[in-house]
């Protein structure tokens, strides 16, 4: 379904999501998505350096507290859909995710500022602080699956 609605979309639409299953938009939608699992490879370091910014970028944006953040975010990278998991916003998630887990836990994880970042994610998350993404969802959901939301970020953009 989701790749239904990515076909459905202009060709130069950009989608951003931690979900490992955004890594079938691009061959089964044609469409692009800012990161995945499956593009993380370094053949050079500058792809590797930009990819992990990325990373980072897209991680904060997606569990950050302020609202701000996340559309600063999509200004900057020109993103028009999030693809988000219904579970994503609980700390579980994080600890279920094979690809961000194994960053956060990585041998290299106390000094590596992508690890930081998912750690202090799921600190939060643990703590109970309620990403604001979460309240764009209702008013910014264009479609959704049984397991997937599918946000509008220009929506996002003009949420207060």
């Amino acid at each position: 379904e989701i790749y239904d609605f990515f076909k459905q979309t202009p060709k130069d639409a950009i989608v951003a999501s931690i979900e490992p299953d955004a890594d079938n938009i691009p061959t089964f939608s044609l469409r692009s998505i800012l990161v995945g699992e499956e593009y993380s490879i370094s053949y050079h370091a500058s792809y590797h350096q930009a990819f992990r910014q990325r990373l980072i970028d897209l991680i904060r944006a997606h569990y950050s507290p302020d609202l701000a953040e996340a559309k600063q975010f999509i200004k900057r990278y020109g993103i028009d859909f999030f693809l988000i998991q219904k579970s994503a916003f609980t700390p579980q998630y994080l600890l279920d995710n094979r690809w961000l887990n194994g960053l956060r836990t990585s041998i290299v994880a106390p000094e590596d500022p992508l690890s930081q970042t998912i750690e202090r994610s799921l600190q939060q998350l643990q703590a109970g602080t309620v990403p604001a993404l979460t309240r764009t969802i209702p008013p910014c959901t264009v479609s959704q699956t049984s397991m997937f939301f599918i946000v509008d970020a220009s929506c996002i953009v003009r949420q207060r």
